[in-house]
């Protein structure tokens, strides 16, 4: 594995959070809520089947539904 494809997974331009989530307690908003507050200037996309939106953030029922490659999967 080269330094390269080491950057996608630490300097990730797309990250999937799957099982986003607003409630407060939970992993998925958790983990959504830090990507927030740390100012990731990539794109999240909040994965829920029941979610049309997550704290704020158009929610996909599918990883598939995002139509784009993420480089970081989030659970």
């Amino acid at each position: 594995m080269s330094i390269r494809n080491l950057d996608k997974i630490f300097n990730p331009h797309r990250v999937a959070v799957i099982g986003a989530s607003s409630n407060p307690g939970t992993v998925g908003y958790s983990v959504l809520r830090s990507m927030i507050n740390a100012s990731f200037t990539g794109v999240v996309y909040p994965v829920n089947p029941k979610r049309e939106s997550i704290q704020g953030i158009q929610s996909y029922r599918a990883l598939t539904n995002t139509r784009s490659l993420c480089w970081l999967l989030a659970h």
